[in-house]
């Protein structure tokens, strides 16, 4: 057996050849930390980082936390690159603890040496394990290595050692513990005893993990989205053949046909069960067979049955990816060959099967793979990138087009993908589609957009060298303000008041009126941008507001509130050019006459009702209907309230607009009661007199930035997030993108926290707790044993 895992070893050196090189593996997602970043490594587990996401944002892939932990402190400890520490903590434990686990599980099951030795070799030479390692996921690397071994620990059950590898699964990635616990009992004898050990062990296992299911179960409102699982990347062919489809190129959403090389494994699956044939090969390759249909996800055949379960069974979505189920088929399909194997005598069958299993993989090893295992890295232009942007002070770096995974970072100074910003509000309003998503710097303006969020250098990437620019009075990570301007319209415009001020776009949906208007006169003025002052009273109903994308009965076009820049491209081909924002609603869009929506709405018989439309409309527009009330709707680019009074009758269900002809757009609907609508007109109307209200052309007034406490306002350059704090006051959206909090006597000397921090740090206790108590209960289980053993 000694000679045949040398086979093994020296295989994983060939064939993970950049593993074992001096390159740097920061391809697809695997990650780089300089130096400088252990600490955020080594620091409290913190629920909000900035390293997913470009100014800040809820951290909740906690679960790795452990293991990231651990490296960045023998990081420290020895002074390592992350280049060393990656390849001990995850590239080398992924490979050999895979071939280690997968001859573990065979041996339980009581193959021989041959067995064993075709488990390693198939559960690592695989295109689906080969391509986790060339991309670089690292937690999922490791969740592979050990799916064995838990599988192993749940059919040979024994609480600590199952508790252990369950836990350590979980941790690297949960999927795999789901995964681990249907192969373990597919293949364990059903014990009822048995059943109830594993619940009481999973208890543990949820225990232990608490520290990041508990901010899961509480801060995730929303299921994951499923978009990927509807690429139908994988067909069932591919998963017969044990194919990943990104074979070898690795490119998300390019696929190649398997080559004909690839039949050797249904092939000898079916030669398996038909020479020497027994109910366990059968079994194992029925589960082989399932776990195929699962590989494929929606693709035909039956793949609505797994669509449905995707999108309504509770959490199934974390297997949007259907790709995950491959490890199940990789083993069913292991353990079926290996048992087929342990019984050859002819020698030249026991060479010949291996080397079949190895024969397909190599032309896409020689030619194919181009990312971590051909490890070609440069980082020397990133080392001087890093000395002019690193900094003592706060700081972020733009990185244009895309932020590469060799750009310094840290939670201190900040990396921005360029991508990423563009999508954000005051930048999105200046392109024109998803496409060119650089349009916003052909504007002078976006420079001192770059300024208030704290962004000092800004890296352009090109094929030779990277370039760098400065800028100059960037802000800090908090600042002091006088007053704050609110500006109703489009952000188009806002521009001059930036760095100066920081400002709230009252129309994009993140603000409530009714708030701002409790602030003092003197901390507080509003700017009508191409508006009127109905449009900031009626805003003050947001709450109320129809997303007209929404609404079922539609035979218009419509687009959802994350469709911004494709719904801006849609206008701007018929003519329309807006620099508009919508409530974070999504819109609906008619170019046919007659095409309806039918709104519905409970209305009470006999009452008088206003019914409010948010839209714009081409030169061509003839107008919408409501009802067969006409209501013209002028042509431009600029978003309006048109309104129509209407008395329903008894037992009225709702309303339809009809497209009188032309092109036309909805953004928003509002449906109020008369004279609710009235009393809430003149209450706002009255408060608002206390403000000063500026046209976008008027001059406006000065202030300066502050560092110190300044009873005005506070700006925190984070994230806009509910769940920041000044003491006790909740922050309002600057600039759609970062934190402002009113200041006055109540909280001036207050601290900045996040509230949601306090999930975290409860869970965390409970982790620790159940694994102290989990670690004595063991310690006294093993002095239990010895006293026993020595009594005896």
């Amino acid at each position: 057996m000694k000679y045949k895992n040398l086979i093994l070893v020296v295989l994983s050196t060939l064939v993970f050849s950049g593993i074992f090189s001096f390159n740097y593996l920061v391809d697809l997602d695997s990650v780089y930390f300089y130096k400088e970043a252990y600490f955020d490594l080594t620091n409290k587990i913190n629920i909000w980082g900035s390293y997913d996401t470009p100014f800040g944002g809820l951290h909740l892939i906690l679960w790795l936390y452990p293991v990231t932990y651990l490296a960045g402190f023998v990081g420290n400890l020895l002074n390592l690159d992350w280049n060393i520490l990656v390849r001990l903590f995850f590239y080398l434990p992924g490979i050999f603890l895979s071939i280690y686990s997968a001859q573990k599980l065979a041996k339980s099951l009581g193959y021989k040496n041959n067995g064993q030795f075709l488990m390693g070799l198939i559960y690592v030479f695989n295109t689906y394990f080969i391509l986790l390692i060339d991309g670089g996921q690292l937690g999922v690397m490791l969740a592979y290595s050990i799916l064995p071994l838990a599988v192993e620990a749940i059919t040979n059950f024994k609480f600590f050692k199952t508790l252990s590898f369950l836990s350590l699964i979980a941790i690297f990635d949960p999927r795999f513990l789901m995964l681990s616990l249907t192969l373990g009992l597919l293949l364990s004898k059903f014990e009822f005893s048995k059943i109830f050990k594993l619940v009481l062990t999973l208890t543990f296992v949820m225990l232990i993990n608490f520290y990041w299911i508990y901010p899961i179960i509480k801060l995730v409102t929303i299921e994951a989205p499923t978009f990927i699982s509807n690429l139908k990347l994988v067909t069932l062919k591919d998963s017969l053949l044990l194919y990943q489809p990104h074979w070898p190129f690795n490119e998300f959403g390019k696929t190649i046909e398997p080559n004909v090389l690839f039949l050797v494994f249904p092939i000898l699956l079916i030669l398996s069960n038909l020479i020497k044939p027994s109910k366990v090969k059968v079994y194992l390759s029925i589960l082989f067979l399932s776990f195929a249909f699962l590989a494929k996800g929606e693709s035909r055949p039956f793949g609505e049955i797994y669509s449905y379960v995707i999108n309504n069974f509770p959490f199934a979505s974390v297997f949007r990816d259907s790709t995950k189920f491959f490890p199940l088929l990789i083993l069913a399909f292991s353990l079926v060959v290996a048992k087929y194997y342990d019984g050859i005598k002819n020698k030249l069958l026991i060479y010949l099967i291996p080397v079949s299993l190895i024969i397909p993989l190599v032309p896409g090893l020689i030619f194919g793979t181009n990312n971590n295992l051909k490890g070609e890295s440069e980082i020397n232009n990133f080392l001087e990138l890093k000395n002019i942007v690193k900094d003592n002070n706060f700081s972020r770096t733009i990185y244009i087009p895309h932020k590469p995974q060799l750009a310094y970072q840290t939670e201190n100074n900040q990396a921005v993908d360029g991508r990423v910003l563009a999508g954000y509000l005051p930048f999105a309003v200046d392109n024109y589609g998803s496409e060119d998503r650089f349009n916003f710097m052909q504007r002078d303006h976006y420079l001192n957009f770059f300024r208030s969020l704290g962004i000092k250098n800004l890296v352009y990437l090109s094929s030779k060298k990277p370039e760098i620019a400065t800028l100059e009075n960037t802000v800090p990570e908090k600042y002091y303000i006088d007053k704050m301007a609110v500006v109703v319209g489009s952000p188009i415009g806002a521009q001059k008041l930036v760095p100066e001020y920081g400002v709230i776009f009252i129309e994009d949906g993140k603000t409530d009126l009714g708030r701002l208007l409790q602030i003092s006169n003197e901390k507080l003025f509003f700017i009508l941008n191409n508006k009127s002052l109905d449009d900031l009273i009626i805003a003050g109903l947001k709450n109320k507001f129809i997303d007209p994308s929404l609404l079922a009965e539609n035979s218009w076009g419509k687009y959802l509130k994350d469709d911004y820049l494709t719904w801006k491209y849609q206008l701007l081909i018929r003519d329309v050019d807006t620099k508009e924002i919508n409530f974070d609603s999504g819109i609906i869009l008619s170019t046919q006459e007659n095409e309806v929506v039918k709104v519905r709405h409970d209305f009470e018989g006999g009452k008088k009702y206003k019914i409010f439309i948010r839209g714009l409309a081409g030169k061509n527009s003839r107008g919408i209907s409501i009802d067969d009330k006409q209501l013209k709707i002028p042509d431009g680019n600029i978003f309006r309230w048109f309104s129509q009074d209407i008395v329903f009758g008894q037992d009225t269900e709702g309303f339809v607009l009809k497209n009188n002809g032309g092109f036309n757009v909805i953004g928003n609907i509002l449906i109020i009661e008369e004279d609710e609508y009235q009393q809430y007109y003149k209450k706002v109307r009255n408060e608002l007199d206390n403000y000063k209200i500026y046209n976008s052309d008027s001059k406006l007034p000065v202030s300066k930035i502050n560092s110190e406490p300044k009873n005005g306002w506070l700006i925190l350059n984070q994230s806009y997030h509910k769940s920041w704090r000044l003491g006790e006051s909740h922050p309002f959206p600057i600039n759609s993108i970062t934190n402002g909090f009113e200041v006055n006597e109540s909280n001036i000397n207050s601290k900045i926290y996040f509230k949601d921090q306090e999930i975290l740090d409860t869970a965390v206790n409970i982790s620790l707790v159940s694994v102290l108590t989990l670690f004595m209960s063991y310690l006294g289980h093993a002095v239990s044993r010895k006293s026993h053993k020595n009594s005896v």
